[in-house]
């Protein structure tokens, strides 16, 4: 009698075991999640379930991750000022983290989006507001200053030029 009642907790110990899932485990899935719904142009989805990573998980890495994740959304929704926005909270957060570059980088870049173009039927972009292209000259400078050395200077440095030029045709505009 006593040997049937071990066996069946025994069982019933080995049968909840493999169905309960570990923490890191549990974290990494949704983080994954998130990762398809991202690659599938799912934006929201994928902010939504990084945003549950962060939320259930919080001392994980795939939080740190989803972090950074959620800029790259909003980035890919060309919702680029919440895009900004992310990824500083995660320059904030996590500033010695090996990917801050990359987000700093992308802060910038994201101004950089944001700001108007020329369209052939629209007034020309240096007639409009360069509220952006302000953002994304300090941002692109203070990445350059910051991350000297990374992987991203050359592309900001090339951005910022571009940025230079906006501004410059603006004050030309403005001047006349």
């Amino acid at each position: 009698y006593i040997i049937t009642i071990v066996l069946l907790l025994y069982s019933f110990g080995c049968a909840t075991t493999s169905v309960v899932k570990s923490e890191h485990e549990s974290a990494k899935e949704e983080f994954e999640d998130g990762l398809k719904a991202l690659k599938s142009g799912y934006y929201q989805e994928a902010i939504d379930k990084f945003n549950q990573v962060k939320a259930k998980y919080p001392f994980s890495k795939y939080a740190t991750e989803a972090d950074l994740k959620i800029g790259d959304a909003y980035f890919e929704d060309e919702k680029y000022l919440d895009a900004a926005e992310a990824y500083q909270e995660f320059v904030k957060l996590h500033p010695s983290h090996p990917m801050t570059d990359y987000a700093a980088f992308r802060v910038a870049l994201s101004y950089f989006k944001d700001a108007p173009s020329d369209w052939f039927f629209l007034p020309p972009s240096f007639e409009k507001d360069q509220s952006a292209n302000l953002k994304a000259h300090q941002a692109f400078t203070d990445f350059i200053t910051k991350y000297k050395g990374s992987k991203y200077e050359k592309e900001a440095k090339e951005h910022l030029e571009k940025v230079n030029q906006k501004l410059i045709s603006h004050d030309v505009y403005i001047a006349k």
